[in-house]
């Protein structure tokens, strides 16, 4: 079967967050919803319509963090957050006629990092500033980390219950950061690691700004 597809996402985040002396607080919350849309057809030997399957999903998360500094340069953070994924329907046709249904449950769950942050000075020119951060730590997930639905045939009594579990109960997560500033320009390079869902995840990513 060949299959191809596109998916187009929007998001809103906002944070808010307080210093104290040894201690610091923040408060988060985002709302996500994604459309996508899977086109797919069978082998020439095997004449059918396509099938196009429309795949919505939304996602609500809120959350917080609070860091407590041991030293100048570490301090050991939680993040607990609550994820939110309402029920949701998949829709597939076969050319224009309606086929099957899928019907996804709720699933509600939270998880609480924790983590061991450091930030270090490395000393340069008097205009320039250079900065090492880190990160390690893992996380625990807490709730319903199956996806449930339920599968209809269009047309009839046909259908079938589905579980799938989408989500890790135990992650781990470390990432390294340097920064440097210079008068108006600031740049960083990152490189990040994760384990989580039966997979290994690493990133490395670039930034650079310019302060009018």
């Amino acid at each position: 079967m060949d299959a191809s597809g596109k998916q187009n996402i929007f998001g809103l985040s906002l944070s808010v967050g307080k210093r104290f002396e040894k201690i610091s607080a923040a408060l988060n919350g985002s709302v996500g919803h994604s459309k996508g849309k899977i086109t797919s057809s069978l082998p020439g030997s095997m004449q059918m319509d396509k099938l196009k399957t429309r795949v919505p999903e939304t996602l609500f998360n809120v959350g917080g963090d609070v860091a407590y500094a041991l030293t100048d340069e570490l301090s050991i953070a939680a993040s607990p957050q609550l994820w939110v994924f309402p029920k949701a329907t998949e829709k597939t046709s076969i050319g224009s006629q309606n086929a099957f249904r899928l019907k996804n449950k709720a699933q509600v769950f939270a998880e609480v990092p924790l983590s061991l942050r450091g930030s270090w000075t490395i000393p340069s020119a008097a205009d320039t500033k250079i900065r090492l951060k880190g990160e390690l730590g893992g996380s625990v997930k807490v709730g319903k980390l199956s996806k449930e639905s339920r599968l209809f045939a269009v047309g009839t009594e046909a259908k079938e219950d589905i579980s799938q579990k989408n989500f890790r109960r135990w992650n781990g997560f470390g990432t390294m950061a340097v920064s440097v500033k210079q008068g108006r320009f600031e740049g960083g390079l990152a490189a990040s690691a994760a384990t989580g869902d039966g997979k290994l995840d690493a990133a490395l990513t670039a930034r650079a700004n310019w302060n009018f």
